[in-house]
């Protein structure tokens, strides 16, 4: 039989981690954390402090110094900007705390429901 893939969303690593730990007790060992932005920055790849670092280089915008990006193209970080993250008005929705926490799990099929009602019970978004 072939397995499911389930992907579950958490807005804290705390809830995540929490599941995961049930779920392996369960016997559900093939399950992954995985934290992710849609918004750029904070590695090491985006060499932020060669680019924007406020002591040699004095280009720092809201973008960068908010949310960490080094974005250099001027129409995304207009975009950018404007994302409640870097200003600061935010209007009390969801997107002020995101889910950017996933948990996938690999599953058999005949064990979806019991999977499905941890994760929410979790508090995940399905």
């Amino acid at each position: 039989m072939a397995e499911k893939v389930i992907f579950a969303y958490f807005r804290t690593m705390e809830g995540a981690e929490k599941a995961v730990k049930e779920l392996k007790n369960r016997g559900f060992h093939d399950a992954r954390i995985d934290r992710f932005s849609p918004i750029g920055g904070g590695n090491v790849h985006d060499v932020d402090d060669i680019l924007e670092n406020p002591f040699t280089n004095q280009g720092i915008s809201l973008t960068t110094s908010t949310l960490g990006s080094p974005e250099l193209n001027p129409d995304k970080r207009t975009l950018l900007a404007a994302h409640e993250d870097a200003s600061g008005w935010t209007g009390g929705h969801g997107f002020s705390s995101p889910e950017d926490v996933c948990v996938t799990v690999f599953i058999d099929p005949a064990r979806l429901e019991e999977v499905t009602s941890l994760l929410e019970l979790a508090g995940a978004r399905l």
